[in-house]
């Protein structure tokens, strides 16, 4: 199904699993689309209401009109997805790579229907390209730098879905960088074509969204219990930003997956999925968040 979020942009979300079982939210990454969750869905639909969506711009969601891809869309496109589809009784919201910075920045929003939280791949968005956001510099000069960056990597989009049928060009790279040695074939390529099928300009300014700030600063918000899955090989989500997002959240746990990289939902869909339930588990007694969540503390 369809739904408008509150800037008129149309997702696509899909909900499956029994009608009173504990509602769980899965939100992809970068480049990717509500189907790379589906083995994880599978694995979860016997006992929990799942739900999942495409990010604006993404798999079948419409692009935004006004083309905004900053954090603060992408936590309207969730709510809008949690007061549309989850009841009162709230979700545990499992987000993969910036699905975890989508999750913080939604925190930051409210914590509304938010019962607790995975971190899958994710630090939280905890690097920062240098010389962004460039505060210290007066806001011409602050614009100046983002447009340079979002100009860069429209470009670097552009050339990459243009060199989508040379494989050492795509595969090769995404298999160094965000996959292990080990990983199946299928994992590589499903990946590799739903990331070169996103428009370039929605990867761009997602992009560029995602590495302005450091999300993990929005961590000491999320007041609900959270688990951050990450595994030792991830090149992406690196054990220093992973402990720094763990070090800043009120009720965090960390389980270190051996042998694993950055692509857990389609490599690892099989402890993801345990891990995820666990937690649902975890939480049940637990309380949905307030609406309005307490500044950070310096």
């Amino acid at each position: 199904m369809f739904l408008a979020s509150q800037d008129g942009t149309r997702l696509f979300v899909t909900v499956r699993g029994p009608r009173d079982a504990p509602w769980i939210v899965l939100i992809h990454g970068l480049g990717l689309s509500s189907g790379s969750w589906d083995a994880v869905s599978d694995r979860l639909v016997g006992d929990h209401r799942v739900v999942t969506y495409d990010l604006r711009g993404h798999g079948r969601s419409e692009p935004s009109a006004d083309q905004d891809y900053e954090l603060s869309a992408h936590a309207a496109d969730l709510d809008a997805v949690l007061s549309a589809v989850v009841g009162d009784e709230g979700a545990v919201l499992v987000g993969h790579s910036l699905g975890g910075a989508v999750i913080l920045a939604r925190a930051e929003r409210s914590l509304l229907r938010i019962r607790g939280a995975v971190f899958v791949g994710s630090a939280g968005s905890a690097v920062t390209v240098p010389g962004l956001p460039g505060t210290a510099f007066p806001r011409p000069v602050q614009q100046a730098i983002r447009r340079s960056w979002l100009l860069l990597l429209q470009v670097g989009a552009q050339v990459a879905v243009r060199l989508r049928g040379v494989t050492w060009l795509t595969k090769v790279p995404a298999r160094w960088w965000v996959f292990t040695a080990q990983d199946p074939s299928r994992a590589v390529n499903r990946a590799t074509g739903e990331f070169l099928r996103t428009d370039p300009n929605v990867l761009a300014r997602t992009a560029l969204a995602s590495v302005s700030d450091d999300g993990s600063t929005r961590a000491p918000l999320l007041r609900v219990p959270a688990l951050i899955l990450h595994g030792d090989r991830d090149k992406q989500a690196g054990k220093e930003d992973v402990q720094k997002l763990l070090g800043r959240l009120p009720d965090g746990q960390l389980v270190t997956l051996p042998g694993a990289g950055h692509m857990l939902p389609t490599t690892d869909s099989v402890a993801v999925a345990l891990h995820v339930a666990e937690w649902v588990h975890h939480v049940a007694g637990s309380a949905p968040g307030s609406e309005t969540p307490s500044p950070p503390v310096p």
